[in-house]
């Protein structure tokens, strides 16, 4: 009786933190923080400032088996890297903005999941009586997906911002050209066309005006936004662009081939999303259809033989 005693207050205890964590990740305003002092994940809650204290002290920098090599480019692909100098974060919504920030994100998800496993196992445990160890390998199961769960939400984030790119780009380029075609410089026209409000290609141009205003020189500018994206349409226009101010000559014609291969590849794109939007909705119809198969097959026969039992 005292073992079970001990089991129901461990339980009511891991159901507390539980629910600690749910509330210390529960969307709130973003702070005001100094440039580069601290990653936004640190000032979300107090379980998330103990996890990215935790990150920073044992994980950071982060060992070579945990394969995080990538994942600063990809912060910087998805624009949430917080680089040194910036006054603010370039996405104040993103759940992290530095390699520390993905750290702490991924030893919270992994003790908040690890902990509600665990919850569950031991309930199963005294309620089921299934082995203490098939308990203890659902909370390192929990633990494992709670870790992975922030490595793939920044690929998503990545994706979109690819697929948005690809699209702008595909209606801004001729607008470029007709603007370059008037008489303008490559680099009054971008300044006319950031003029006005625009997604991430808006975004990667201004910070190519950026650089190119500190440093006045283009070729910097366009090693800048390349180091931040690794998208081909997008790196392939910034070194058209850099091309034609080195050898010289009018960008022009390559803005209008650009325009036309971002084009092409946002019809790709629309074709390939309206596959997977087909097949996705195709599977509940099929999951549906069995389900109902199977009633009609297996029903009539369960019957029969509770009956002759």
């Amino acid at each position: 009786m005292q073992t079970y005693g001990w089991l129901i207050a461990l339980v009511g205890g891991l159901g507390v933190f539980v629910a600690y964590g749910a509330l210390a990740l529960w969307p709130r305003k973003a702070q005001l923080v100094r440039p580069q002092a601290q990653d936004q994940f640190s000032s979300a809650g107090p379980g998330a400032g103990l996890a990215y204290g935790a990150a920073r002290s044992l994980l950071f920098p982060p060992p070579r088996w945990l394969g995080l090599e990538g994942i600063e480019q990809q912060l910087k692909a998805a624009n949430w890297y917080w680089g040194p100098g910036e006054a603010h974060a370039p996405l104040a919504d993103a759940p992290f903005h530095s390699v520390a920030g993905y750290l702490a994100a991924c030893v919270y998800q992994a003790v908040v999941y690890g902990a509600l496993a665990l919850l569950v196992g031991l309930v199963l445990v005294s309620v089921a009586e299934i082995p203490l160890v098939i308990g203890l390998l659902l909370a390192v199961a929990g633990a494992g997906m709670g870790w992975t769960t922030p490595g793939i939400q920044l690929q998503e984030a990545v994706s979109r911002r690819r697929y948005r790119l690809t699209a702008e780009m595909a209606f801004r380029l001729p607008e470029l050209a007709a603007t370059v075609a008037t008489g303008k410089s490559i680099i009054a026209a971008m300044r006319a066309l950031t003029s006005r409000p625009g997604g991430p290609f808006i975004t990667e141009l201004n910070r190519a005006l950026r650089t190119y205003d500190l440093t006045q020189s283009f070729r910097t500018a366009v090693n800048v936004v390349v180091a931040h994206n690794q998208h081909p349409p997008l790196t392939e226009f910034f070194r058209q662009l850099l091309l034609v101010e080195q050898r010289g000559g009018s960008i022009a014609p390559a803005l209008n081939v650009l325009a036309v291969e971002a084009q092409e590849t946002l019809r790709l794109q629309l074709v390939e999303q309206g596959q997977a939007n087909k097949r996705d909705m195709g599977l509940p119809v099929v999951a549906g259809s069995m389900l109902v198969m199977l009633a009609l097959i297996a029903g009539p026969i369960l019957w029969i033989i509770t009956s002759v039992l």
